[in-house]
């Protein structure tokens, strides 16, 4: 054990930016606390250190909403789209692009006031 808690000491000296949260914790997390949990902590922690988190393995829009709620930064899987090559992937990213930026004009965000008067 004592060995474990080394390896994760070094957690905070790769020269990395992105923690990505493995699938078979994305998976069970609505279903297994335990996962739950690990996930939940996992991006607590990378955000503590100041990494973007990525979850993979996101199969549904209830995976993705809970992942949104713990602050998770990106999710991929299919979900979202099945593993495409690198040509259709750019088509891919075009396309979402488009629909973002039509969904903006047809309902732009509505203004808020923070004076409480």
């Amino acid at each position: 054990m004592l060995g474990d808690l080394r390896q994760h000491a070094n957690l905070r000296d790769l020269p990395a930016n992105v923690l990505k949260l493995d699938k078979s914790f994305v998976e069970g997390m609505r279903t297994r606390r335990g996962d739950r949990v690990i996930v939940e902590s996992t991006v607590r922690m990378a955000h503590a250190l100041e990494l973007c988190v990525v979850a993979e393995g996101v199969e549904s829009e209830a995976d993705a909403r809970l992942l949104a709620e713990l602050s998770c930064d990106f999710a991929q899987g299919y979900h979202y789209s099945p593993p495409l090559p690198a040509d259709a992937c750019a088509e891919w990213i075009r396309n979402v692009n488009d629909a973002v930026a039509r969904s903006q004009r047809a309902d732009p965000p509505a203004a808020t006031s923070l004076a409480t008067g």
